[in-house]
């Protein structure tokens, strides 16, 4: 839902957090995210359109079994996910299933999406780090990222390789989608914020109805400022 917060093409942007003279502020009190949360809540909370909560036992949706048992539309997944809504044991096929961007909630737009996913690192301890760095600029460069295009079907790490999957149309779609992207605060301290859960319980003040848009994005914002920079 991080998306609805980035705004559209054209349109002003605002963002979990910006940064300005060293120091990060939480943006969710602004006026576009504002906005974004409001839609969000109105739009897509209340009138129910998750129609695949996860289980007790499981932390993540499955949306993919609704979407085969005719139960809903739409789906909204990664690009990479695209073949395990047919095939086998499904009752889909490939030409049965389209795929599409997401598009922004005031026009026709596409909606600027997250992009990020695993991290390369070296261990500060590790007693090959040359050899671990020359791994990390192969699996960079243009011929290993042509490959994780072709081969393995995920987006390359540059917008020169975008066209690589101009041929298989799901795949094409996300590559597009990426144009246009967002990614989480660049700060130190993002990781305790999300491993905290300080977005997931905002969002949860404002579906529970325990608070306003506006009153919880006061509460966390101050929270978030204070942990994104370490204070």
């Amino acid at each position: 839902m991080d998306s609805f917060l980035f705004g559209e093409p054209g349109n002003g942007t605002s963002a979990i957090a910006t940064k300005s003279g060293g120091t990060w502020s939480a943006q969710f009190s602004s006026s576009a995210d504002q906005t974004a949360l409001n839609w969000i809540y109105t739009n897509l909370f209340q009138t129910g359109y998750d129609l695949a909560p996860a289980t007790q036992n499981d932390t993540t949706t499955t949306t993919n079994t609704v979407f085969d048992s005719s139960k809903a539309a739409i789906i909204v997944e990664p690009g990479w996910d695209y073949a395990s809504v047919y095939g086998t044991g499904t009752s889909f096929t490939a030409s049965d299933v389209g795929s599409f961007a997401l598009p922004g909630y005031t026009s026709s737009a596409p909606m600027p999406t997250f992009l990020g996913g695993s991290n390369l690192g070296v261990a500060e301890k590790s007693a090959n780090k040359t050899l671990a760095e020359e791994y990390i600029q192969m699996v960079e460069g243009t011929q290993y990222q042509s490959e994780m295009a072709t081969v393995g079907g995920v987006i390359p790490n540059s917008t020169t390789l975008l066209n690589l999957q101009a041929e298989n149309p799901p795949l094409n779609t996300a590559a597009q989608a990426a144009k246009t992207s967002w990614f989480t605060p660049n700060s130190p301290q993002e990781a305790t914020v999300e491993n905290d859960s300080y977005y997931e319980d905002l969002l949860g003040a404002i579906f529970s109805g325990q608070q306003t848009a506006s009153a919880a994005a006061s509460t966390y914002d101050s929270q978030i400022d204070s942990v994104l920079n370490g204070s």
